[in-house]
């Protein structure tokens, strides 16, 4: 036993001031970590919303050559979900907040859809002349 307290009379420990400079240099890679996190998880709603966003104007190309006359009139959300399931159906939408599909111009010639994740911070348009996106409250580029 004394062979032991003499060993460790030599030893020096960690002083308070250099536990500190740890703890702190650890807090402040965990904070980086965590808002790299938060950023990852909101390009991931955004992503899963564009890609839902794809496939609906995917499947509005599709709905158009299908009919004959060929035109968007009676396109809506069920419509699309008929034919790609993996669309949100007009009564069962989350996570996403907007979901929205629609046929333009008076001919009903053109197509719109509105898609944004609930968690997410954009809103992304598809139209048949392509995919547009912008933050979620606008002002929209597309209009109101």
């Amino acid at each position: 036993m004394k062979r032991l307290q003499k060993a460790l009379k030599g030893e020096k420990g960690f002083t308070l001031v250099e536990l500190m400079i740890v703890i702190g240099i650890i807090i402040i890679l965990a904070s980086i970590l965590i808002v790299q996190w938060r950023g990852a998880r909101q390009r991931a709603y955004d992503s899963q919303a564009l890609s839902v966003c794809r496939n609906a104007a995917v499947a509005a190309q599709i709905y158009y050559n299908d009919r004959l006359p060929q035109s968007y009139e009676l396109m809506d959300e069920a419509a699309l979900h008929d034919i790609e399931p993996s669309l949100p159906d007009a009564a069962n939408k989350p996570p996403f907040d907007t979901y929205t599909v629609r046929p333009l111009g008076t001919d009903f010639q053109d197509f719109e859809v509105l898609v944004s994740h609930a968690n997410g911070t954009l809103l992304y348009r598809a139209t048949k002349d392509g995919i547009q996106s912008a933050k979620k409250g606008g002002p929209y580029p597309w209009g109101p």
